[in-house]
């Protein structure tokens, strides 16, 4: 009787998987015995060539090692007996996208859609990366909300975000929506504290010194809220008798990546 494997691939729930794995079960073991009990034509019911089918949990490497075996038997009877190996390794060349599960559902556009939000999680990623080398800077005083994990939404957002529906723009419209707004409150939440912890590392100020230092977001922006008020804003010095503009401060920072083994 000749022997062939054929390896399903099961994508199960992580939520109620012992559901799955119970129905699972009872299949197999209702085949299996169905087959011992006479109950099945297993011909009849998965094609004439086989005679009997066994039904366990298997692994990718199982059943490569299988197939191989397969392989290796078959070439030595085609050798004894002259003639050609009846084994055939199935070859997939076209591409698995775009498929579809209903009507007029496709799945595709993985790199392309919801350019926008892809945008926004390479950002947010950037810029958690550098908050963190900023919050690892040791400072003569404790930074308001320092000890709150004051990056751990943003670090939750875009944990949620590496889902296979959220980078990837497969979500629906609101639920995309939703990634955004996590991941914006993120940011606002971080760069509050990044404020507050680049002015106790460089100026060794408080909370109440330069109480309107504020982190950017409009890269590339033709806009600034905030040199917009401080043209707007004037300071009157007693001394001169006059009003001066309200000074503005920009601080620029860049991570830069060094070599240790230097």
């Amino acid at each position: 009787m000749a022997h062939s494997g054929i390896f399903s691939l099961l994508l199960l729930q992580f939520m109620e998987a012992h559901v799955n794995y119970a129905n699972l079960d009872m299949l197999i073991g209702s085949i299996m015995n169905y087959q011992l009990w006479g109950l099945i034509d297993t011909s009849a019911l998965f094609g004439p060539r086989f005679e009997r089918v066994n039904m366990f949990y298997s692994t990718p490497e199982y059943y490569t090692k299988m197939k191989y075996r397969e392989t290796i038997q078959a070439r030595k009877t085609a050798a004894e007996t002259n003639r050609k190996s009846p084994v055939q390794w199935s070859v997939k060349s076209d591409d698995f996208f775009p498929y579809s599960d209903c009507a007029h559902c496709f799945w595709t556009g993985y790199f392309t859609s919801r350019a926008a939000f892809k945008r926004l999680e390479r950002v947010a990623s950037s810029f958690l990366l550098a908050a963190r080398q900023i919050a690892a800077v040791p400072t003569s005083t404790v930074v308001s909300g320092e000890n709150d994990e004051p990056l751990y939404e943003l670090d939750d957002a875009l944990g949620v975000a590496q889902h296979h529906d959220a980078v990837s723009g497969t979500g629906k419209q609101h639920v995309a929506d939703d990634y955004s707004k996590r991941v914006q409150s993120g940011i606002n939440t971080a760069s509050d504290f990044v404020s507050y912890k680049l002015k106790a590392i460089m100026l060794n100020a408080s909370e109440t010194d330069l109480p309107n230092l504020s982190f950017c977001q409009l890269l590339n922006e033709t806009i600034c809220h905030v040199s917009e008020v401080c043209l707007q804003e004037r300071i009157f010095h007693p001394s001169f008798a006059t009003s001066f503009l309200t000074l503005l401060f920009a601080f620029l920072l860049t991570i830069v990546a060094s070599n240790y083994l230097e």
